[in-house]
């Protein structure tokens, strides 16, 4: 076990919440889940318009969870240049499986990195700006 994984310090660095997928869902938004092998990782995909000419994919900070962007995803849509918001969660947040830890985190940015595609309403050809 890598020193990052220790119950020390996995209680001091994560505060995990659950959120039901679908749960107060903005009729802008979609829920969905990338699935791996090893974890699940749930997403709310914010459109502002089927329109929107770039894409932030964010993973947010600890304590958050995806749904918690609503407002942000509101500023971004009214931006000059309309941007969708991706917000990914963590293992353990929302409702991704598994526990948060360190050592995961890259691994499953990069997963979730290769399956972006797979959004239902995502544009492959905007831009994608990585936020997180």
């Amino acid at each position: 076990m890598s020193l990052w994984d220790l119950p020390l310090v996995t209680s001091v660095a994560f505060h995990p919440r659950p959120h039901a997928k679908g749960a107060f869902l903005p009729s802008n938004a979609t829920d969905g889940t990338f699935v791996s092998p090893t974890v699940s990782l749930g997403y709310r995909f914010y459109r502002p318009s089927p329109t929107y000419k770039a894409v932030v994919l964010l993973f947010h900070g600890n304590a958050e969870i995806a749904p918690d962007y609503a407002s942000a995803s509101s500023a971004l849509a009214s931006l000059t240049i309309p941007t969708a918001l991706l917000v990914v969660d963590y293992r353990g947040y929302g409702w991704s499986s598994g526990e948060p830890s360190l050592s995961n985190l890259v691994a499953d940015a990069e997963f979730v990195a290769s399956q972006v595609d797979s959004v239902a309403g995502f544009d492959a050809t905007v831009p994608i700006i990585l936020f997180g």
